[in-house]
């Protein structure tokens, strides 16, 4: 796994247009645009893992992804994005009882046999039964509820947006 220390003189002198995003709900990437001399390869192969740390701490661990080479007259150079799928997952909480809890309970980062292996545990049905009771407890008629979730349920990021 290659390290890439964005905070280094080395990035900052090959490093044109850096950029650093996170979502919400979701992952985080770096990307930024890599000139190189005329028909050079580029620095990062497609699907490699690379951990990005920006003065000593890590920002994330992810693949590279959306390798584009651009070529404008005799200027050459790669659009590189580095994208962590799993970023924010350890990061989500949820609220019971006035408490916060973790919805990750276990989140377990480290190499397996074939290379970055990340693993994470929800407690879905916790953080669900957590908003129902409370939406029980508040409610003027009485409910009762049963919760099941399939073992094959897939949790979804998504973004969503408002101006007003």
């Amino acid at each position: 796994m290659k390290t890439l220390d964005v905070s280094s003189a080395d990035f900052l002198d090959m490093a044109e247009s850096p950029s650093y995003n996170r979502l919400s709900f979701g992952g985080a990437s770096v990307s930024f645009r890599a000139p190189v001399s005329r028909f050079a390869s580029c620095p990062f192969e497609e699907g490699e893992i690379v951990k990005v740390v920006w003065r000593g701490k890590t920002l994330l661990i992810g693949p590279v992804i959306d390798l584009e080479h651009s070529l404008e007259g005799t200027f050459e150079s790669w659009d590189i994005r580095i994208y962590d799928y799993w970023w924010n997952l350890k990061n989500i909480q949820y609220f019971v009882n006035g408490r916060a809890n973790g919805i990750f309970a276990e989140y377990r980062q480290g190499t397996g046999g074939s290379g970055q292996e990340k693993q994470a545990t929800a407690n879905i049905r916790d953080a669900l039964s957590g908003v129902l009771d409370h939406a029980v407890s508040t409610a003027l008629v009485p409910i009762k509820y049963d919760l099941r979730i399939d073992k094959d349920a897939e949790i979804i990021p998504f973004a969503y947006s408002s101006e007003t």
